[in-house]
This record gives structure tokens, sequence and C-alpha cells, in this order.
């Protein structure tokens, strides 16, 4: 309904454009919030003669989320007191709008990354940070890294947003490896596919053909290789111990391990590793 108003009288886009900001403002549910910024990124298209008035609206939406999610951390990371369940709630709703708007979004430009990173550095410190909170924040930091790529011009590079891609890729690689030992469920499953989706965008077969690019690429150790063949046989080729778990829970269990088991695999046909590091996987074939 909301992309057919794209195609109404010019002088309704304001009335869209704030109904907008109001859903994305009030809600928190990350369907409605996606939705919101697919939905704005594709009324932003150029060959739409409202781009421009809509790029205007973006942004300024983008700047209030990025003010209040500045707000949120800062409370959370910089008050006398511990933070309490408010602080928390505060600082994951706005990560899950900031989460919504960089997956549809450049929002690089508000530069945002040292509070994201430092977020996910203390899930791995053991600072008492709400996993939830750890996770969607490296969600966002895998998305910002891949921002920061889309913006390199692949035929003639800037050298030194080169380097400092290079640069944040590396250390967020190693941070999201060491958080695959965390204690936290959910810490170390974000972390598993964080590192194997970015694995795949900056593995060495894509830039094969692009020596410019090349220095980009990132090749897992056999320590981040190992890590990520011992992931399957604790999370993914293990006997069902809940038996209290009704249908549908056993049907999202079965999607997720599949799921994880997908991301091995990927990582197994494009060469990023090698296959003797699928020997294990192979046992558990017919099952």
């Amino acid at each position: 309904v909301i992309l057919n108003t794209i195609f109404f009288p010019f002088q309704h886009l304001d009335a869209l454009l704030r109904h907008i900001q109001d859903i994305v403002e009030k809600h928190t549910d990350s369907e409605v919030l996606e939705n919101c910024s697919k939905v704005l990124e594709y009324m932003c298209n150029d060959a739409y003669a409202i781009s421009g008035k809509c790029n205007v609206a973006q942004s300024t939406l983008i700047d209030r989320l990025v003010e209040k999610f500045k707000e949120a951390y800062q409370d959370f990371f910089t008050e006398g007191d511990d933070p309490d369940e408010d602080d928390a709630y505060a600082l994951m709703a706005s990560l899950k709008r900031i989460y919504a708007f960089y997956s549809c979004h450049d929002v690089n430009r508000w530069s945002i990354w040292p509070e994201l990173f430092s977020i996910v550095k203390g899930g791995q410190e053991g600072q008492g940070i709400p996993e939830e909170i750890v996770c969607k924040s490296m969600a966002c930091c895998s998305l910002s890294v891949i921002w920061y790529l889309e913006a390199l011009d692949e035929s003639n590079p800037d050298k030194v947003r080169m380097k400092d891609l290079k640069k944040k890729l590396n250390h967020f690689m190693q941070l999201c490896h060491e958080l695959l030992y965390s204690p936290h469920e959910k810490i170390q499953e974000e972390a598993y596919i964080t590192v194997c989706d970015l694995l795949i965008i900056f593995s060495k077969q894509l830039y094969a053909n692009n020596l410019i690019m090349k220095p980009l690429s990132f090749e897992p150790d056999r320590n981040m290789q190992s890590q990520l063949a011992g992931f399957l046989n604790d999370k993914v080729f293990i006997d069902d111990e809940d038996d209290d778990m009704d249908e549908n829970q056993k049907i999202e269990e079965l999607h997720k391990r599949r799921n994880f088991l997908a991301s091995f695999c990927k990582l197994v046909v494009y060469n990023v590793i090698p296959i003797r590091s699928a020997a294990d996987m192979f046992k558990f074939y017919m099952r």
C-alpha cells in the first residue's frame, strides 16, 4: 500500500514521509522497521522525480535515529550508576532502528562505527552487556563493513579508505573469532554467522581478477577454520536433549541448524577453506 502511494499526487508526499517517520520512531518491531527502510530506499531511487525530497527526508530521519542511539549509548555506558532495564531497552530499541536502516542505506556517513564496535568488544570483555545488544551491534558492524566496501570504486579505489577498511575488517573478524568462545549461546551463533558471511564477501576468489582490490581479501587461518568446524560439532551435529519442545520449536531449531550447516558448506564450495576442514562433517552426511 505504501509503495503504491509513490504514484499518488505529489502533494501527498510530505504526509507519507511524516507517516514513515512516525512509524519508525514509535515502533521497535524488526519487520516493521525493515519494511519502512525498504520503502524509503525505493522512494529515494533517482529514477523518480520525488527522489530529491525523499533523500532529504531519509537523511533527516537517520540524523534523528543516530542522535537517539548516541544518547542511549551514553546513558548506558557513562552514567554513574549501573545501567538499568530502561537504559538497556532504550539502547536495544535504537540498535534495532539503526540495523533496519543499515540494511538498505549507507549509515556510515554518520560515523557510528566506534560506538558499535565498542559494544561488541564489551561483549567479548565480559562487561555484562545483554547478549541481544551485543548481537545486534555485531550485525550492524557487519553491515557497516559491507557498506565501506560498497563505497569503494573498484577500478580506482581510494588507498586511504582501503587501508581503513582493511583495518576495520581485521579487527572485527578477530573480535568475532574470539566471540566464538563466548559463554553466551546467542553471541556465539551471531559471531559464527558473521564470520562465515564476511569470509565469503571478502574471499580471495572474489578478487582474483581484480588485483587492485585483492589486498582486501581475508583468509581464515587454521585456528579459525578449526573453530568453525568445531562449531558444527557443538551446535549442529548433536542429539536433541529437550523432549519438552513442541513441534514448532523443533522445526525452528532444525531450520537454525541447517542455516549453520549451509554457511559452513558455502565456505567449502567456494574454496574459502580446504575440503579437509569438512572431514568431520561428512561423517554425519546421512543424518
